[in-house]
């Protein structure tokens, strides 16, 4: 008697659900994996740049590592066996075996800073032209301006003035930059269609008006005539010998803001220290995903020049004196004024030294509610989910540093196979 078995064929379906149960393959894949792989490289350079800022601040050296290349190979194998007995027999006996096996080997390929192309990278000032391209990506300027000019202004001392007065003429629409070259860039006024500012205690007079005042005393403060309608800021390589000397951050200068001894731009406290600070700008902490249509406190905490404006920093607590009076104070040194031009110079200056653009908060244990954590020498350094100033000037750290901090395409890919994952 001959015995047949065809199993093999009405198990290959089965077979082949199972193996995809496991791992995807061809479009499967990418849907299922696509997104997860985005994800992990996402927040880990997310944590590196929290890591890096940790350095800074404690006097180390940054490390950049990046992840240039991932590669999966799949590999989909099913064994059938079978068997028979008792041949002859009016009732035949047999038996069946399985394996299935569906492996994932990713090979995933790092680039280290290793080559002096790459250091060069790190330390080459920030092209002017960047100001522009971040500009018409809707970055907050004055923390922008902050990060990546170590000198704007011919007199020192007025760079605080200066940015306010720049970021104020934007909230009016009333101001472009125009690149001519990385080493060249206008700040152009454009006083027509002009929009109310998001800041209600610049809308106090016309738009026009305010407009023209502001762009008055940005002209003063480059030495330009007040018929002056352009006002060009360049490197000291440019051929152009027109223009206001700029001195731009390194992308190491701008993490290294970060230090102790650098002040508070990039402030480093408790968690209840980051609530007081969130709370006496006029941020509830329910306000990031709950506050009213305005964007401002429910609790009506934000003082008038606040309501509906989305600030770009923090300004400090201290004992005689709140954020929101610093808030009026800095809103009022932009008005028409009978100070003279070193007062109003010398209390933007105060002011640009007691507030903080990004707020790292120190704990012993994980915060729950973190946008980022890491922990490093027994702590844990997070920023608040709920926490959306530090988080935008966050992201705006991170793409200078992205945009400078490239490693070279040329030289050795170091490459790491991961362990297989069997299934």
């Amino acid at each position: 008697m001959e015995v047949r078995f065809r199993i093999s064929k009405k198990l290959a379906p089965l077979s082949f659900v199972f193996l995809t149960s496991c791992t995807g393959v061809g479009q499967l894949s990418i849907q299922q994996e696509r997104n997860q792989y985005n994800d992990v490289i996402h927040d880990t350079g997310t944590e590196q740049l929290l890591v890096n800022i940790v350095r800074a601040h404690n006097y180390e050296s940054p490390s950049f590592f990046d992840v240039s290349e991932v590669d999966q190979t799949k590999t989909l194998q099913g064994n059938l066996q079978g068997g028979s007995s008792n041949i002859g027999a009016v009732v035949p006996l047999g038996a069946l075996s399985s394996t299935l096996t569906a492996t994932d080997s990713p090979i995933i390929k790092y680039m280290p800073p290793t080559s002096a192309a790459y250091i060069q990278q790190v330390i080459q000032p920030i092209d002017l032209a960047s100001f522009a391209h971040f500009k018409n990506s809707n970055v907050p300027i004055e923390p922008y301006l902050r990060f990546a000019f170590d000198r704007l202004t011919p007199a020192y001392a007025d760079f605080f003035r200066a940015s306010a007065i720049i970021s104020a003429l934007d909230s009016f629409g009333a101001i472009r930059i125009d690149a001519t070259s990385n080493d060249l860039i206008m700040i152009v006024l454009t006083p027509d269609g002009l929009i109310p500012s998001d800041a209600p205690c610049l809308n106090y007079r016309p738009a026009n008006t305010v407009v023209a005042d502001l762009w008055r005393q940005l002209t003063q403060i480059f030495n330009q005539p007040d018929s002056a309608r352009v006002i060009t800021l360049r490197t000291p390589r440019s051929k152009s010998r027109a223009g206001q000397v700029a001195l731009a951050r390194s992308a190491l200068g701008a993490l290294r803001m970060a230090e102790r001894d650098e002040g508070p731009d990039v402030l480093f406290t408790d968690r209840s220290h980051a609530q007081e600070i969130r709370a006496e700008n006029g941020i509830d902490e329910d306000e990031n995903e709950a506050g009213d249509k305005d964007g401002y406190a429910k609790n009506g905490s934000r003082t008038d020049c606040l309501k509906g404006y989305d600030i770009e920093f923090y300004y400090l607590p201290e004992r005689d004196s709140s954020p929101r009076k610093k808030w009026t104070e800095h809103f009022n040194l932009l008005k028409p004024s009978v100070l003279s031009l070193d007062t109003r110079r010398q209390l933007f200056r105060s002011l640009g030294h007691k507030r903080a653009l990004i707020v790292i908060e120190d704990s012993e244990t994980r915060p729950s509610d973190a946008y980022v954590s890491v922990a490093r020498n027994g702590h844990w350094y997070s920023i608040s989910n709920r926490d959306r100033v530090s988080k935008k000037n966050f992201a705006l750290l991170g793409n200078l540093l992205l945009i400078q901090a490239r490693p070279p395409s040329s030289g050795p890919t170091p490459t790491v196979i991961a362990q297989p994952i069997t299934r």
